[in-house]
């Protein structure tokens, strides 16, 4: 008997987390690119984020959801001056949710 190929499941993690403009003191414009779908197509993006530790050894910061949409393209504000940030994301479709992307790190710009 043909054994049937896996055709559809949760999308593939997004790619490619980059800064889409200058990062400000209090927001910075990300972009990605969308993923393989599985065979269902992709509803929206979650994109999380943390505060990177500023004290050595200081326990990590959870991430936190602060992004849903379908474009590949968001804007996070209400950041803080010169501080890093790890930024990750998830496709979520009909069938589920990708894995986290890896977590990419920006900063934002000081104050001038």
């Amino acid at each position: 008997p043909l054994e049937a190929a896996a055709c559809c499941g949760p999308p593939s993690p997004p790619v490619g987390m980059a800064l889409a403009g200058k990062p400000r003191p209090n927001a910075l414009s990300l972009r990605w690119t969308a993923p393989a779908d599985n065979g269902s197509p992709i509803q929206h993006y979650q994109i999380a984020m943390r505060p990177v530790a500023v004290a050595p050894g200081a326990p990590p910061v959870p991430f936190q959801v602060c992004h849903h949409g379908l474009s590949t393209s968001c804007e996070l504000q209400g950041l803080r001056p010169a501080t890093s940030y790890e930024v990750s994301a998830v496709a979520i479709s009909a069938l589920g949710s990708s894995a986290p992307s890896p977590p990419v790190t920006f900063a934002t710009a000081a104050r001038v």
